[in-house]
């Protein structure tokens, strides 16, 4: 046929006038071309039939294998693209609401907040006399860091730094904290900075828990910066870096060999914190990860300085029972809204019981004390007392303390 074709196209060449003859001696020229593209075409398209037809059963398998494994990739990178830009909108919102903040601020602390006061010794007379305003990224990127890891969680890292003669303490995301490190590893994100967007975002909420809560035993937010997602050792070139009061971390060990009356005021302490947190401007707070390490000491103070795994959201109860500890209907715990509302209260005071209040408490307590404090921790070990209570059981034992001092 493609003969046929050929001698065709040379008769109808020879019967055309002399000067169109060269024209169309090109045009003949093009068809084997043509002709050998259009195999080439038929080939491509057959052979993918044909290699799977030739493969033997064992080789199909694989093919497919590696086709699922592929398909398995594409929705994952899906997944990871999805939690990106929900992490990434997360941290948007708290921009904002930090950016709203800053709005309704007077001028001299909005400026505090852009950083537009240099660091001074007007500044740290003010820090020293507790009036203190928020430091920005100009005041920041002046602070010396001085050990370069006194705390490491899961999404931060703790260090130390002098801001003129203050010593304080600086939280950023780093490398080399667990979350940073495991999101690193499993290759989840194209882009390096993007596993950072986690702690970043848990940095933001510590830092507007901070601002917004107000208690003698919660840390104070010095300052805080917010450029970018990238961490970087440089303290001024750093993403997002918060600065808190540093203290003392606190030791079990360390509290049991204090003096009776001042294991006493920690409790006393904790006891006055737990009922804020039942009733803070943000809701009921539950301290979710409560553990010594959440708190320091600051000048004798015992205080609350990590809040990023504070929650307000109470647990579900719908047709199920509340239960806590393998109790059910515990006093002031109730099924509300399909919330175990009071739950929170209950779980803080539960912590707050085994570290601090079964541990200090009993050891030297005085004779004439010693069954008032040990009915209130069984009270407490029960269940049968809130916060409120709590408190004024606390200032009952005081009161009795010092009726025996005097």
């Amino acid at each position: 046929m493609i003969g046929e074709i050929i001698v065709m196209s040379l008769f109808y060449i020879m019967c055309i006038p002399h000067r169109s003859r060269m024209s169309s001696i090109m045009i003949l020229l093009t068809v084997p071309l043509i002709i050998t593209l259009y195999f080439i075409f038929i080939v491509h398209k057959q052979l993918p039939t044909f290699l799977m037809n030739e493969m033997t059963t064992q080789q199909r398998e694989k093919v497919s294998y590696l086709q699922s494994i592929i398909r398995e990739l594409n929705r994952d990178i899906s997944d990871t693209v999805a939690e990106r830009d929900y992490l990434r909108q997360k941290i948007q919102m708290l921009t904002n609401n930090l950016t709203h903040q800053i709005h309704v601020m007077s001028s001299e602390k909005r400026d505090q907040w852009m950083g537009r006061y240099l660091v001074s010794e007007q500044a740290e007379n003010r820090l020293s006399n507790g009036g203190h305003n928020m430091w920005g990224c100009r005041e920041l990127k002046t602070i010396e860091i001085i050990d370069s890891a006194i705390g490491q969680g899961f999404s931060k890292l703790v260090q130390e730094g002098v801001y003129g003669t203050t010593h304080v303490a600086v939280k950023s995301a780093s490398p080399v904290v667990k979350n940073v490190q495991d999101c690193l590893k499993s290759g989840k994100y194209k882009k390096e900075e993007d596993c950072f967007l986690l702690s970043n975002y848990n940095i933001l909420k510590e830092a507007l828990m901070l601002h917004e809560l107000k208690h003698p035993n919660i840390g104070k937010l010095l300052g805080l910066c917010v450029k970018s997602e990238k961490p970087s050792p440089s303290i001024h070139l750093r993403g997002v870096t918060s600065v808190q009061e540093l203290g003392r971390p606190v030791e079990c060990n360390w509290l049991k060999k204090l003096p009776w009356i001042k294991r006493f005021k920690i409790c006393q302490s904790i006891a006055s914190l737990l009922e804020y947190l039942a009733n803070s401007p943000l809701g009921s707070l539950q301290i979710v990860d409560f553990k010594y390490q959440q708190f320091v000491m600051i000048d004798n103070v015992i205080k609350l300085i990590d809040l990023d795994d504070v929650s307000s959201v109470e647990p579900e109860c719908n047709d199920m029972p509340c239960v806590i500890e393998g109790k059910q209907n515990m006093a002031g715990i109730v099924c509300r809204d399909f919330h175990c509302q009071g739950m929170n209260t209950a779980r803080n005071l539960i912590q707050a019981y085994k570290l601090f209040f079964n541990p200090l408490l009993p050891g030297d307590v005085p004779a004439k004390l010693h069954s008032l404090v040990s009915r209130l921790l069984a009270d407490i070990e029960n269940m049968n007392i809130n916060t409120r209570e709590l408190v004024k059981s606390l200032q009952l034992v005081e009161k009795q303390w010092f009726l025996l001092k005097n």
